[in-house]
């Protein structure tokens, strides 16, 4: 047996294995202020994940254990780092009023997003883990926001409604493995796609960072706390809800038989540079659109 075709050292299973440590390195990340290469990385980590079963079908050698593991990562991946990045932004949203204050924190003290996060974080930390009390004094070192406790009463267990995510990220994957009807389409939302929607909000923030205190009040209502949390707990589910969506998965060249998948590829492709970050949530509507189409049109067919 070649080494490239052994269970483990096989090349679509070191993709796989690369989109773990992707994951892994998108946490870490996350919780150290840098969301926009945590976003990165899982950007990375889904290139691998499409790859891997695209080259574990091209030197056959999918199977049980590459399955398996397939799903490890996804987890790790498009499970707990989704979670984390929405925990850190739901953190961000509780003190939303401290994003009318970064042009002054940028002009005192040269913040950049990174460390605007990063001071969030600890600030969210210090009232979770230290400071019991409610109305402490924060320490605020470059007026990033109030100086007394935003973080009081319950709204600090807020941020944990996050892992909601992951809860329905291993269900979702659990199911799929005993799924043998999910080969050609996919039943509920993937957890890469879940995760790609989820990106847009760490993505939107940093890209935006310099104008933040110059957004309209639509932007500063969908990412308050209790917007996000609403956001995560009504979109979830959806990866178990009994929705039939396109599978990415090209098994044949014919045209015909890839119709809806090109055009989602050629019109996603298209919507980036037309709107930014905020094709991602037209690209995860188009994907919805499109399934539901092929889906009625497949139906009205076989009457």
């Amino acid at each position: 047996m070649s080494i490239f075709r052994h269970p483990i050292y096989n090349f679509a299973n070191l993709l796989t294995v690369c989109n773990l440590l992707l994951g892994a390195f998108s946490i870490l990340c996350a919780l150290n202020g840098k969301l926009d290469f945590a976003c990165y990385a899982l950007l990375s980590a889904m290139a691998c994940d499409f790859l891997d079963g695209f080259l574990a079908r091209l030197l056959r050698v999918n199977g049980d254990f590459g399955k398996q593991l397939d799903s490890l990562a996804d987890m790790i991946s498009f499970g707990l780092a989704p979670g984390i990045l929405m925990f850190v932004m739901i953190i961000l949203g509780i003190d939303i009023d401290s994003w009318k204050n970064i042009a002054i924190s940028q002009q005192n003290c040269q913040m950049d997003a990174g460390q605007f996060v990063q001071i969030k974080i600890q600030e969210w930390s210090d009232a979770f883990f230290y400071q019991p009390k409610d109305g402490f004094e924060m320490y605020n070192p470059c007026e990033v926001g109030t100086y007394y406790n935003p973080y009081d009463a319950s709204i600090k267990y807020l941020p944990f409604t996050a892992f909601i995510i992951p809860l329905f990220s291993i269900l979702r994957l659990a199911k799929f493995n005993i799924d043998e009807n999910q080969k050609n389409f996919f039943i509920g939302i993937p957890t890469p796609m879940s995760t790609f929607f989820f990106i847009f909000f760490p993505m939107f923030f940093v890209s935006n960072f310099e104008i933040l205190a110059n957004q309209s009040s639509v932007v500063y209502a969908l990412f308050d706390c209790y917007s996000l949390v609403a956001i995560v707990t009504l979109f979830s589910p959806l990866m178990v809800a009994p929705i039939t969506l396109i599978a990415m998965k090209f098994q044949s060249p014919r045209f015909n038989e890839n119709a809806y998948r090109i055009t989602f590829f050629i019109l996603s492709l298209i919507s980036i540079p037309i709107f930014q970050w905020w094709s991602i949530p037209f690209i995860l509507t188009l994907y919805l659109g499109l399934s539901i189409l092929q889906q009625f049109l497949t139906r009205k067919n076989e009457i």
